[in-house]
């Protein structure tokens, strides 16, 4: 009965060991089931956050490829303005291209216009002086006055100070000083026609000016000699008109000198001639 007892008591201590191993294999179980729970719901988490932000990213890249299809039209756009910008810019480039060589024909003419206006002023003013010398020419019928007029045209208009006026003698053999300035006129008083320049002119009448060309030998005193002028009545020489050195400021004859010496050739004769005529008139 003893051993009943104890068997029946060893057998209960079993169960109960039994029961208590396996409620802690239950609890721990539970334990683990609920740790996996919660790494479950931890990972049910995280990929709802990963879903949501995949939808995010999404809606991005939609929002993305509009700005970029909006970009891509905005490019396109952007292209056509810059072609048309280019072609806008070779166009101007050619009209200001055009606008420079019209620019430069147009200063081209004003520069001809600008000369051929100092051109004709120039020519104008020389008109001008011939007027006046011709005019002061004829404005007296005194000899001295008529000489002393030469030498202020000479001195004002072709620069020299030095100047020789001779007379053709009757037969027309010689020519005789009438009057001088700035030179000695000793070697000067007689020159036979024909000899020298001065003698040349006389018998040619052709002016002589100094670099023309030779002009065969020169005589004692025409070193200096820069033009000779012979003066003409009627086609035939009465007298000739010598110019020696220039001023220092005068490099050399210019045109309007010879167009003066022209000038005298005729003028300077006829009011010379004039003043003959008004002296014998008063003789008379």
């Amino acid at each position: 009965m003893d051993e009943h007892r104890d068997e029946h008591g060893a057998y209960i201590r079993q169960v109960g060991e039994r029961t208590r191993r396996y409620a802690r294999e239950i609890l721990e179980e539970n334990e683990r089931l609920r740790a996996l729970i919660a790494a479950l719901r931890t990972d049910e988490e995280r990929a709802r956050e990963e879903i949501e932000a995949a939808r995010a990213l999404s809606r991005e890249v939609v929002v993305l490829r509009e700005q970029l299809l909006e970009s891509k039209s905005e490019n396109e756009r952007l292209t056509v303005e810059l072609e048309a910008a280019r072609d806008a810019l070779t166009a101007h480039e050619r009209e200001h291209e055009r606008l420079r060589r019209q620019l430069d024909t147009v200063d081209a003419d004003n520069r001809c216009f600008t000369e051929q206006f100092v051109a004709l002023e120039q020519q104008n003013n020389n008109l001008a002086n011939l007027y006046v010398a011709s005019y002061r020419l004829h404005e007296t019928l005194d000899h001295d006055e008529v000489v002393q007029t030469l030498q202020e045209i000479l001195a004002n208009l072709v620069g020299t100070e030095e100047m020789a006026l001779f007379e053709m003698s009757g037969d027309g053999g010689t020519l005789s000083l009438s009057a001088s300035n700035g030179i000695q006129p000793e070697i000067y008083r007689t020159i036979p026609v024909g000899v020298g320049r001065i003698g040349r002119v006389a018998a040619t009448g052709e002016a002589y000016t100094a670099g023309d060309g030779s002009q065969g030998e020169s005589a004692p005193g025409e070193e200096h000699l820069t033009a000779c002028i012979p003066l003409k009545l009627a086609g035939r020489v009465t007298g000739v008109l010598a110019v020696f050195r220039l001023l220092p400021q005068k490099s050399g004859l210019e045109p309007l000198d010879r167009e003066l010496f022209d000038l005298l050739a005729s003028q300077a004769a006829m009011a010379l001639y004039s003043t003959t005529l008004h002296s014998r008139a008063r003789q008379d």
